[in-house]
């Protein structure tokens, strides 16, 4: 184990030391469940404006995200976003610590993993080291509508001074689903129609979240329903 930890120590001090020369600004997202489709959303939005680079698949381990920085990223790339996982607690942290995002979104807490942290609270304070390691001007984007997400928004209020919410069931209306398409109306500051090739009212709080965090970084309504409805 020794030569491994070593070899995890090195790679990962050599990716913290290029994130910060290239002053790339890192979107992390995690959760329970919905952070690989809310990352693939979000990375198709963001890029009708911007050069974004993400983690491929499913890689959200420490060394995995370190190995993709020292081969993939470079200064052309505006944001990096980065689906974060965890099997206990302080991995999270260990990855932060590499990245240093400045936007952390957290798309949902369920019982899935459970029986890795042992109780639900284990695994939100798991999750809340997202947050914890954002800078006090960062950005913290997540379902309101969600009792544990909903406490969570209120501590990390204390600590950050960009905490903004969602809630699907209240600000998401005339939602149409066919087997091709989802339809609805947005209704929070952005206040548009949105029509997007996706199949099931399932993605909604995933689209939602990509949305709310493309919008805060710079799209307007008119560029998100553009990419929404390019979305695949």
């Amino acid at each position: 184990n020794i030569p491994v930890s070593f070899y995890k120590f090195f790679v990962s001090l050599l990716a913290a030391i290029k994130i910060k020369r290239l002053g790339i600004s890192v979107i992390g997202i995690t959760g329970s469940y919905g952070k690989t489709s809310t990352k693939e959303f979000l990375s198709q939005i963001l890029s009708l404006k911007y050069k974004v680079a993400k983690t491929p698949a499913s890689v959200n381990t420490q060394l995995g995200i370190a190995n993709l920085v020292l081969k993939k990223l470079n200064s052309s790339v505006d944001f990096f976003i980065a689906e974060i996982g965890a099997y206990k607690k302080g991995e999270i942290r260990n990855i932060c610590r590499i990245l240093k995002p400045k936007i952390g979104v957290i798309t949902g807490l369920g019982n899935q993993h459970l029986e890795l942290f042992g109780s639900l609270e284990n695994l939100k304070s798991a999750k809340y080291e997202l947050i914890e390691s954002l800078p006090p001007d960062g950005i913290v984007i997540l379902d309101h509508s969600a009792i544990s997400l909903k406490k969570m928004a209120e501590t990390a209020r204390k600590k950050i001074e960009n905490v903004y919410t969602i809630d699907v069931s209240r600000e998401v209306k005339n939602i149409k689903v066919s087997k091709t398409s989802l339809e609805f109306d947005y209704l929070n500051k952005i206040k548009s129609h949105f029509k997007a090739n996706l199949s099931g009212s399932q993605h909604l709080t995933n689209l939602i979240l990509s949305i709310k965090t493309a919008n805060l970084l710079g799209l307007d309504s008119r560029l998100l329903k553009k990419a929404v409805s390019k979305l695949t």
